[in-house]
């Protein structure tokens, strides 16, 4: 199981979960003593990825826990963290690179917590205090969002 992970580690698979316990070493290791997330209470939780042994998380709770998303379950942190990459490398191209303190000033620019149970597919609408739509912004394929702008 571990040798497993490892390799899905390699693969940017699975990282949301570590084989190792020490808050000095997992992936998520950064959020632990970040107060910015303190309320997460990220730290080391035994079990994940369908192990209850040998296997550790970030969080008590999450949607990566059980699978249902309502107002008081959410990605953590290090998992919003794993999306946003996976995001601005198909948006950005490959050589991108993570930046944790870019990554901290866009998340917190961004509710964590579900107010609602979110929509799915693209009829999604959300309004604003002031009545504006806010509707779900179309899939670009084969090109970066900056080269669809600068047509």
């Amino acid at each position: 199981m571990i040798d497993y992970i490892k390799e899905c580690h390699k693969k940017n698979v699975f990282v949301n979960v570590d084989v190792t316990d020490d808050p000095k070493q997992v992936l998520w290791s950064r959020f632990i003593d970040d107060e910015r997330f303190a309320e997460e209470q990220i730290g080391v939780y035994k079990g994940g990825a369908s192990f209850f042994d040998g296997i550790w998380r970030p969080t008590e709770n999450s949607v990566m826990r059980t699978n249902s998303l309502n107002k008081n379950n959410f990605f953590n942190a290090p998992s919003r963290a794993q999306i946003y990459t996976r995001i601005m490398k198909l948006s950005e191209g490959q050589d991108w690179q993570f930046d944790y303190e870019t990554f901290v000033k866009w998340d917190q620019k961004h509710p964590t917590k579900l107010s609602t149970t979110p929509a799915t597919r693209s009829n999604y609408v959300e309004v604003d205090d002031t009545g504006n739509e806010d509707h779900v912004p179309p899939v670009i394929v084969g090109k970066t969002w900056r080269e669809v702008i600068h047509r």
